[in-house]
């Protein structure tokens, strides 16, 4: 288990993505796919089709309470489009 680390410096205050590792979710198989922003602020770009809102489901599904969750909300999709079984 990680302890938790306390930055003195206030410019990047607030909870910090350091890494995330997606196997098995969606598009995203047959490998570990690792994203890395170190706690840094990240620009997700892509074509069209490439898994932007797949992996911003993933990441929401972490951090929301599932009965509130609407998946690929990016992408204006319909809210039975995608769930966690899917």
């Amino acid at each position: 288990m990680r302890e938790l680390e306390f930055n003195r410096d206030n410019s990047q205050i607030g909870f910090r993505l350091q890494y995330m590792e997606l196997l098995n979710w969606g598009t995203f198989h047959d490998k570990i796919w690792r994203i890395e922003p170190n706690g840094n602020n990240s620009l997700l770009t892509g074509s069209i089709g490439s898994g932007k809102s797949t992996l911003v489901d993933a990441l929401t599904c972490l951090i929301v309470p599932h009965h509130t969750i609407n998946f690929n909300k990016a992408a204006n999709a319909e809210k039975k489009e995608r769930n966690f079984i899917s």
